[in-house]
């Protein structure tokens, strides 16, 4: 049991492209196009998952797009 339960809510194409920056980045697919297939068949469905499972939130942060940060 907790008390406090928080969910950061993102756009789910905002999501998506934060993936495959950073799993490109740390070099676990050789191309973008091959870390956007595998980030699509397993990160991207895991997030649907436990989006359509979650309990619910005591409190929700709603992430947003800053360029400093990929």
């Amino acid at each position: 049991m907790m008390d406090i339960r928080v969910w950061i809510e993102v756009d789910r194409e905002v999501a998506r492209r934060r993936l495959v920056e950073r799993n490109f980045a740390a070099g676990i697919s050789a191309t973008r196009e091959d870390t956007a297939v595998r980030v699509d068949a397993s990160d991207m469905l895991n997030g649907e998952d436990v989006r359509a499972n979650r309990v619910d939130p005591t409190d929700m942060v709603h992430s947003i797009d800053n360029p400093r940060i990929p």
